[in-house]
């Protein structure tokens, strides 16, 4: 196998990279979900019974949270056909100034 990419590949790598941030967003709804979730609990404490059945959102919301899962998944699936880096050059004058001694 050769190291240069495809056209296909590369879009490939592209929806994986689409893939991960839809993830990331939905994991993130979800978080909101569950603290409204969380708020709409504590204010139902302070309503009257009759207004209980009232609260919008009881639960968080698990469908964004298996969505960004699969998402996420997905996402490392199409995204682990990318070619690593190249390795950086950092420090290479400070390596070459303090390189190894040899000992007598």
């Amino acid at each position: 196998m050769s190291h240069e990419e495809s056209p296909h590949t590369d879009f490939a790598i592209q929806v994986g990279n689409f893939f991960l941030l839809l993830g990331a967003l939905l994991f993130l709804l979800f978080a909101w979900s569950d603290q409204v979730a969380q708020n709409a609990v504590a204010a139902s404490r302070n309503l009257p019974y009759k207004m209980l059945n009232k609260t919008v959102v009881k639960a968080p919301n698990f469908d964004y949270f298996f969505t960004s899962i699969i998402s996420i998944v997905i996402g490392v699936y199409l995204r682990r056909k990318a070619v690593p880096p190249p390795p950086a050059e950092r420090f290479s004058s400070a390596k070459k100034f303090f390189g190894k001694k040899e000992k007598k």
